[in-house]
């Protein structure tokens, strides 16, 4: 990468970081005087306190102004207005219009607290919105094998089971001090890192100025918490995070390999919450406390400890897509494989801990 890509990469990632370490107090201490507070009373959640829920505002506020100076300034800096287009496939205003019905879905939410059921009525709107906007999974590369298919009209369907997928999944385990925040910086700087090496300077801006956003922010919410992202927050990092792969690399067949993998902690715990309530007989929007990160807490494991476990393996997550990305051949695909293999393996310890080590 030239030198000029690793500054705008810094840059990007300093202004959001200050101007979100410098919106987060603010808002704050806007929650106190209006008590805004997240709901302690709630069954799910393992704090207690008031803590404010306005922390997706400054994250997401934070990375569109941030973006937009780097974008411009890169943009004189170049002479040229390049750097504002993502793709002849992509209509920006349809995309920029789903991902803002995704934040202000999350912003009702926070205040309101709106039926599951309308959430996901909003968030299917939103994918179809960025879906007629051009973005979307168009074809699958079989591993190893190197046949890649057209998914022709399934494409579509992929694309908004994807998009909804995601969104709820970082929504479901935004449930600990700087879990979701922590998971998400990781997998916008792997994002940022794969975008430069792409030469995508526009979804390389977003992707450290979100990193810059949420470094910003988890100086807050790291154990012990001042505020929380709210559905605002955990909803619009969700969509971002699944939408911009999508953006990147429209005509690749493995377009999905690098967010899958950074994101495969959510993806886990969003499947192993299915099969949970599946077995049980339970309704799929009916809460419990048999995610993760409880799992871990009832291990005696403390914030900070869970996060490392956390952080250390999105880190090993993080190698295995660089060198995906960099290495050709059918090898690539092995690193990926034993990331999985990893997150995988602490979810079955997980399950097994709790229901049969005791019996």
């Amino acid at each position: 990468m030239e030198i000029k890509n690793l500054l705008l990469a810094f840059t990007a990632t300093a202004l959001a970081f200050l101007f979100n370490l410098y919106i987060t107090p603010g808002l704050i201490h806007l929650s106190h005087k209006k008590k805004w507070y997240d709901d302690a009373e709630d069954d799910r959640k393992i704090h207690t306190g008031l803590i404010s829920r306005l922390g997706g505002i400054g994250i997401i506020s934070s990375l569109v102004i941030a973006a937009t100076v780097t974008s411009l300034g890169t943009a004189r800096l170049l002479h040229s207005s390049v750097i504002f287009r993502l793709s002849h496939h992509h209509n920006p205003l349809l995309i920029s219009a789903g991902t803002l019905l995704i934040f202000v879905i999350g912003m009702m939410d926070d205040f309101t607290d709106i039926q599951a059921r309308k959430k996901l009525i909003g968030q299917i709107i939103a994918a179809l919105l960025v879906i007629a906007g051009g973005a979307g999974i168009r074809f699958f590369t079989i591993p190893f094998a190197g046949i890649t298919l057209n998914l022709g009209w399934f494409g579509p369907l992929l694309t908004l089971l994807w998009l909804v997928g995601m969104t709820n999944a970082i929504n479901l385990i935004d449930g600990m001090d700087g879990l979701s925040a922590g998971i998400s910086s990781i997998a916008s700087f792997i994002y940022g890192i794969a975008f430069l090496i792409s030469g995508n300077i526009m979804l390389s801006i977003i992707s450290f100025t979100l990193l810059g956003s949420l470094m910003g922010y988890l100086f807050y919410n790291f154990p012990p918490a001042r505020i929380f992202m709210g559905d605002s927050g955990s909803l619009s990092l969700g969509f971002i995070l699944a939408l911009l792969p999508l953006l990147g690399s429209p005509e690749s067949g493995t377009s999905l390999v690098m967010p899958v993998v950074m994101l495969f902690i959510p993806i886990a715990d969003v499947l192993a919450a299915m099969l949970r309530r599946r077995r049980k007989g339970q309704h799929f929007f009916i809460p419990d406390k048999e995610h993760m990160h409880h799992k871990l807490l009832d291990m005696k494991l403390d914030a900070r400890q869970i996060l490392s476990i956390v952080i250390g393996q999105q880190i090993i997550s993080g190698f295995a897509v660089l060198r995906f990305l960099m290495v050709p051949g059918p090898l690539r695909f092995i690193p990926v494989a034993i990331a999985l293999f990893l997150v995988t393996s602490l979810f079955l310890y997980l399950h097994w801990n709790r229901h049969y080590k005791k019996n």
